[in-house]
């Protein structure tokens, strides 16, 4: 089963928070979680990294339980298959597409959502699971484009995106997620 939990900004929403535990379905303190923070090239891009994790603590995940892997060298599916949740932090998109398919953790992260482990990606880390990243190929395990910090103020270039793109595209405001399990598309808010 597919279950993809894909935010604007992480668990900003505590219902957000909430439906996370609620997919896992274990006590908060046996949920184990692959943080992977390699999105994040700046300073203030680190900063989100640091209040994401401070929302896995926040709903109950031990730190112990949190491991952070930067992408920073090949690893294998069985190292990663004991975790429960892929959490993908936002930050500079490209980047983060580009060491994934340098290290061809592409194909782990598939056969991870595949295997029904609960993806959760923050802007970033949801936009690329979708179709086009810019003008390059995402991972296409999702047929939408996520646009990520939607407010009304970009409505106008929203349409204008729309009628340019082949990809149906979903906005996504800080407080909302889009819930994807196995081809039902719900929005969290």
């Amino acid at each position: 089963m597919v279950n993809l939990l894909l935010t604007s900004a992480g668990f900003e929403n505590p219902k957000i928070g909430d439906e996370f535990i609620r997919l896992i379905g274990k006590p908060p303190s046996d949920i184990r979680v692959l943080f992977i923070p390699t999105a994040a090239i700046n300073e203030e891009q680190l900063k989100f990294v640091e209040e994401s994790k401070f929302e896995l603590l926040k709903v109950g995940i031990m730190e112990d339980n949190i491991h952070t892997f930067n992408l920073d060298r090949v690893v294998t599916y069985d190292k990663v298959a004991k975790y429960d949740s892929i959490y993908v932090c936002g930050g500079n998109t490209l980047h983060l597409l580009n060491k994934i398919k340098d290290i061809k953790f592409d194909i782990i992260l598939k056969k991870l959502i595949d295997d029904g482990k609960l993806y959760v990606g923050v802007s970033a880390g949801s936009i690329i699971l979708g179709p086009k990243v810019r003008d390059q190929p995402g991972l296409k395990i999702i047929d939408t484009c996520i646009i990520p910090h939607y407010s009304d103020d970009f409505r106008e270039k929203l349409e204008v995106l729309k009628k340019q793109n082949e990809y149906s595209i979903t906005p996504l405001t800080d407080m909302q997620a889009l819930l994807i399990r196995d081809k039902n598309y719900q929005i969290i808010e």
